[in-house]
């Protein structure tokens, strides 16, 4: 559907607007994500053995488990009605390509936290929250789960 010239430069402006809030959220969930794996740390005991590299100034952190890596890459979009919502795009290496990366998951979340990708596990009750610590939990282990079941190409 071709939208006016005036609903696209309104829909540039809200999410100009909102960027600062979707930032925000994904900071907090960032911050979830760290506070379990420094509590496990802690502890002696390494949350399945993940090891955590955090870059906020890039909006991007690193997850690598069994000789594996995953990479969390925020950005901003726009749903398909124009409103802002903000994506997290979980990349691993691509081995059949030199320098390529395989994507994993765009997780998509709105501007008031509620996720919209990945779907609700059907053991929640609640919905999930970008920066909500069982969800950020729930969400990280979702997309190594998925990454440790991709087919290895041997050559």
């Amino acid at each position: 559907m071709t939208k006016s010239a005036d609903e696209i430069y309104k829909a540039f402006s809200m999410l100009q607007s909102a960027r600062g809030s979707l930032e925000n959220r994904f900071n907090s969930f960032v911050r979830e994500v760290s506070c379990v794996w420094d509590q496990s740390r802690h502890n002696q005991n390494h949350l399945l053995g993940m090891e955590l590299t955090k870059s906020l100034e890039n909006s991007r952190f690193e997850i690598a488990l069994c000789g594996r890596t995953l990479q969390f890459a925020f950005t901003v979009g726009l749903t398909d009605e124009g409103q802002p919502r903000g994506c997290i795009t979980c990349t691993t290496p691509d081995d059949r390509f030199e320098g390529s990366r395989a994507v994993i998951a765009v997780i998509t979340f709105k501007i008031n936290g509620d996720v919209e990708y990945p779907p609700k596990p059907t053991d929640f009750a609640d919905s999930l929250q970008i920066d909500d610590t069982i969800s950020a939990i729930y969400i990280i282990s979702y997309c190594v789960y998925k990454v440790l079941r991709l087919k290895v190409v041997s050559s």
